[in-house]
């Protein structure tokens, strides 16, 4: 199932030339995909531009080898502040699609470690993308190293403006903590 979302064309496929199933034979396929958005987990990442990738399929007999690279451009928020973060995101990625499902069954794999080529020789290549993307976009994304991010009492963005309650807690944390007694003791 593909995390991307608002795609106009919901499956993008590549449909395989017979002369492709000779041995060792390849053939580079290139385009570019315009999803509105990418979900994961809670996460919802918003295309800054068409996502560009470059497959390359060589017959290896029972299957065909799939490297591909993809490029993204993505925007989310950060993690931090909650203002928009934008990431660069290139991604490589190697994938296995046998020709039937007999050759697939013959290998001692699991089902998600392959795909198994159509019928109609038609490979839909959406969850090899959307898989690459997800498995390179990092956990979390900041808009800048150095961002401050929220005030955890008043919630004001400290990269725009600044606040007192930092003094504040300073102050209460002082009177607070646990082992304020032990402040008294240190001072005799």
């Amino acid at each position: 199932m593909s995390a991307f979302e608002g795609l106009t064309r919901p499956h993008v496929s590549i449909k395989i030339p017979a002369e492709l199933f000779e041995p060792a034979a390849l053939e580079t396929f290139s385009g570019t995909l315009s999803p509105v958005a990418l979900v994961r987990g809670a996460q919802r990442y918003s295309f800054n531009e068409p996502l560009t990738y470059m497959l390359t399929l060589t017959h290896t007999g029972e299957a065909f080898v799939v490297a591909g690279t993809l490029h993204a451009s993505v925007t989310t928020p950060c993690a931090r502040c909650l203002d928009d973060a934008r990431y660069e995101c290139s991604a490589s990625f190697t994938e296995y699609v046998f020709v039937s499902e007999e050759a697939a069954q013959s290998k001692d794999l699991e089902d998600d470690e392959f795909f198994v080529l159509p019928a109609n020789h038609e490979l839909d290549i959406i969850e090899m993308l959307s898989s690459a993307l997800v498995l390179e976009l990092p956990n979390l994304i900041v808009c800048s190293d150095d961002c401050k991010g929220l005030c955890s009492v008043c919630g004001c963005n400290l990269n725009k403006e600044t606040c007192s309650c930092a003094e504040k807690r300073k102050e209460s944390d002082v009177e607070q903590h646990p082992f304020a007694q032990l402040r008294s003791l240190l001072d005799e």
